[in-house]
């Protein structure tokens, strides 16, 4: 029983770490936004500063960290929490949607996060997953939907 315990520890461990990151990863998008916006206005004309860039290695890892983690071990041992899939999913759009706005290529979401997204709606526990997992799909195959 203390083997099952650590591997319950450890994997809500690495959801602690996760949730820290995501709200890191949160700020610095607040930030990025409101700089862009002091930019764009017409009433700034000193650019004092660059907004914070995040390259592809923090969504790639932001989004490890997530699908290898788990809030309630005991809880859900089929597959993955919805909080997971919808996260991971929140990451890989929001790279794909600065990626369209800035045209940064190092910020295009790869085949490997998309997989990842979609991966993680397939075995999650939200009643939703095919769902999901299909309209991403979809999306990625030219169907319609948003992302890079």
């Amino acid at each position: 029983e203390e083997n099952g315990t650590k591997g319950n520890t450890d994997s809500t461990m690495k959801w602690c770490y996760a949730e820290r990151a995501y709200m890191v990863w949160k700020a610095v998008e607040v930030c990025y936004d409101a700089v862009q916006k002091r930019h764009t206005s017409s009433s700034s004309s000193l650019k004092m500063y660059e907004p914070p860039r995040l390259d592809r290695d923090v969504y790639i890892e932001l989004t490890n960290l997530y699908a290898t983690a788990k809030r309630n071990p005991g809880w859900n041992t089929t597959g993955v929490e919805r909080d997971t899939a919808e996260r991971i999913q929140e990451i890989v759009t929001t790279m794909s949607d600065r990626y369209y706005a800035a045209g940064n290529l190092d910020l295009r979401p790869n085949v490997v996060l998309w997989n990842r997204v979609i991966g993680c709606w397939a075995s999650s526990d939200h009643c939703e997953k095919s769902h999901r997992a299909a309209s991403i799909v979809r999306s990625r195959l030219g169907g319609g939907g948003s992302g890079g």
